[in-house]
């Protein structure tokens, strides 16, 4: 997500930090990089105002190492090393800036891609420990019946412990349950708002995400 902007105060490494290109020049010229003395060398140690500044084991004798190193020096000739250059750029951001709203932003518009969720600006006043439960329940990650089961742990029994009806799956809990019906109907009553039948956790927390700011 960020791009290096290389200038003559920053301390990015020559040969091993992607700065010119989407390759490090490890990466483009081995050869070159095998003939370095100081693997770990600086742009500024290599490029300054009066030039170029190479420190090699052996002279450049070898065609192939003659060509790459003339590429090299063609690539570099249109570098321009500000001193006003920051280091780094934001790519995903029009001036440049890393912010975490843009970032948040950017994870918003991603998350749920593949899995056709809405996605929820979750509001400041629910606790982060339930937040963090509506997560794991929407990834069926929580400690039901059926899903401790699935990993060979046993139980006295996988009925619901509320009901004793049906089988403790996510949706059943929290939704289908007749205690958790009738919870929600409450809710929705103190809300002034007509109760609606849901499947599963996913169409309620698709409703909610859409319901508005009900000032309750």
């Amino acid at each position: 997500m960020f791009i290096i902007i290389p200038g003559s105060n920053t301390r990015f490494l020559f040969w091993k930090d992607r700065w010119c290109g989407s390759l490090t020049l490890q990466e483009c010229f081995l050869r070159l990089y095998a003939l370095e003395k100081v693997k770990l060398c600086s742009i500024a140690d290599r490029i300054s105002t009066n030039g170029f500044n190479w420190n090699w084991k052996t002279p450049h004798k070898d065609t192939e190492v003659a060509s790459d190193f003339e590429s090299l020096c063609s690539m570099l000739c249109n570098v321009n090393l500000s001193p006003d250059a920051n280091g780094f750029r934001f790519k995903w951001s029009k001036d440049g800036n890393y912010t975490v709203n843009t970032l948040r932003k950017l994870i918003d518009s991603r998350a749920y891609t593949s899995h056709n969720r809405t996605c929820i600006n979750w509001s400041k006043v629910v606790p982060l420990k339930i937040r963090c439960f509506i997560w794991r329940t929407l990834l069926n990650r929580i400690p039901v019946a059926t899903n401790l089961e699935s990993k060979g742990i046993k139980t006295q029994s996988n009925m619901c412990p509320l009901c004793n009806k049906e089988k403790e799956t996510s949706d059943h809990l929290l939704i289908n349950c007749e205690v958790a019906t009738e919870a929600r109907k409450w809710i929705f009553k103190w809300c002034t708002f007509a109760a609606i039948r849901f499947d599963n956790v996913t169409d309620l927390i698709n409703f909610a995400a859409n319901w508005g700011n009900c000032p309750r």
